[in-house]
Parts: structure tokens; C-alpha cells; sequence
């Protein structure tokens, strides 16, 4: 693991995501995320949880280009709370 991924105050999945992209080498070249989705929520809950995991699927993309892009986050802040 990590340190600064250790460290961190909050576990939300874009806050991980950005530390880890800050480390130069990882000799797994792996991470994992995860959600619940509750069978009682709402449709809308469902779709907003996997738009987010859409939007982190192309930042992870855009970081293993051979060119990596890791200001493509950029692109998303204004459709992401990035506050949950």
C-alpha cells in the first residue's frame, strides 16, 4: 500500500484515485473500488453511482496511455459532486 493513500482523511473513490495516480511506481499496477447499491434505492441513486464508476473507468483509461493523462479529471468536475 500507499502512504499517502494511507494517510488520507477521507476514502471517497476519487480522492483514492488521485492519490494513487501521485505515486510513480506500483509493481501491481492495480487498485480496486467498490460500491453497495441498495435493492430498495432509487433508480436515479443507481445510475448517478454508475456514471461515477463510468467517469472513473476513462480516468484509469486515460492514465495507462502510453502519454498519460492525468489532468482528464479536469474534464469531469462540474458533472461530479465531489463532495460524496
Amino acid at each position: 500500500m500507499f502512504e499517502n493513500l494511507e494517510r488520507a482523511k477521507t476514502k471517497s473513490a476519487l480522492t483514492q484515485l488521485k492519490l494513487y495516480s501521485q505515486n510513480e511506481i506500483d509493481d501491481e499496477s492495480s487498485f480496486e473500488l467498490s460500491v453497495t447499491v441498495f435493492e430498495g434505492g432509487s433508480v436515479e441513486l443507481q445510475i448517478v453511482a454508475l456514471m461515477r464508476f463510468l467517469v472513473l473507468y476513462d480516468l484509469v483509461f486515460g492514465y495507462c496511455l502510453s502519454k498519460p493523462q492525468r489532468d482528464r479529471i479536469d474534464a469531469y468536475r462540474a458533472l461530479i459532486d465531489l463532495k460524496n
